[in-house]
């Protein structure tokens, strides 16, 4: 048995208050809870882009941290949650390739033409993020069938297998998963 680590991370307070303020509460919740008249709203502008390379920046701290924090495990399991945590597997995987990533969604997964709504460049590189993970879960049998559909909508050259509900994009293999209760023991 391995102990739970936990540590407090500090971000530079630009950082934090961008991202949780502007990135995570006004954009990402929106997107992913329906939250926007698409006939008035969103509008996307150099602040968008200032709030997402922000979330870059914080989500490269956190994977700093946690590599940090897990030197001295030889082979990690990585439970990440929440959409806040999207875009940390291909960070992990690099440093760490042999360890176990799942990361777990809490937030509704939006539809295909809902998700097109947000920017390119975040789209697709929040899926591409997310398709570096072992295992992605969310709550609702929908909500896994939309996030499908978004990466067949967005990845194209993704091998999409609804058998087995895996997803294999550029030589790795993903499991997506209906968990009503989070992770399992044997995810």
């Amino acid at each position: 048995d391995s102990p739970v680590k936990l540590h407090l991370i500090r971000h530079a307070p630009e950082v934090f208050e961008d991202v949780q303020y502007a990135f995570q509460s006004d954009l990402m919740w929106a997107a992913f809870n329906s939250g926007w008249d698409t006939w008035t709203t969103p509008s996307f502008d150099a602040s968008t882009r200032r709030s997402w390379d922000h979330f870059m920046q914080f989500t490269d701290d956190f994977a700093a941290k946690m590599l940090e924090m897990s030197s001295d495990t030889a082979e990690p399991i990585f439970l990440l949650h929440d959409y806040q945590m999207i875009c940390l597997p291909p960070l992990l995987r690099e440093h760490r390739p042999a360890s176990r990533i799942l990361l777990f969604v809490h937030v509704p997964w939006p539809g295909a033409d809902y998700w097109r709504i947000t920017p390119r460049y975040m789209r697709t590189t929040v899926i591409e993020r997310m398709l570096r993970s072992d295992v992605v879960g969310f709550f609702a049998d929908r909500w896994v069938n939309n996030f499908l559909h978004c990466v067949a909508d967005q990845l194209p050259d993704a091998q999409i297998d609804r058998a087995t509900s895996t997803v294999t994009y550029n030589g790795h293999t993903t499991r997506i998963e209906t968990m009503p209760l989070g992770y399992s023991s044997d995810a």
